[in-house]
């Protein structure tokens, strides 16, 4: 293989790898860890490259969007229900993993309608 075919393999290979530590990133950003209830207002925690970050919201721009379900095409069978939490104003949702080791639906519409200014 000459250099310039070595060049542009490396390149490939950098640019698929530095697209698959954004996709992590991007993923790592919008999995919640977890949401507070503080007033009329929300904290949402998620991952962060090191450690946590912390994102506070009005109740009034959150809603609960989309749950997926279990995937089964053929011998493949992926067990990861999930749902989303949309805030007005941001593109991408969160993710709410409905697999956690505490997850409370009714618990958290309640918080989110009873934070609601009425």
């Amino acid at each position: 293989m000459s250099i310039v075919g070595r060049v542009a393999l490396g390149l490939t290979l950098l640019g698929l790898s530095a697209a698959l530590v954004a996709a992590v990133l991007l993923y790592g950003a919008r999995y919640m860890v977890t949401i507070h209830r503080r007033g009329a207002r929300l904290e949402i925690v998620t991952l962060a490259l090191w450690g946590l970050n912390c994102r506070v919201v009005e109740a009034s721009r959150v809603s609960l969007g989309a749950a997926y379900a279990p995937v089964v095409r053929g011998r493949q069978n992926v067990d990861a229900p999930w749902q989303t939490l949309r805030i007005d104003g941001i593109r991408v949702p969160f993710i709410i993993d409905l697999q956690a080791r505490y997850y409370d639906e009714a618990r958290l519409r309640r918080a989110l309608r009873d934070a609601r200014p009425k």
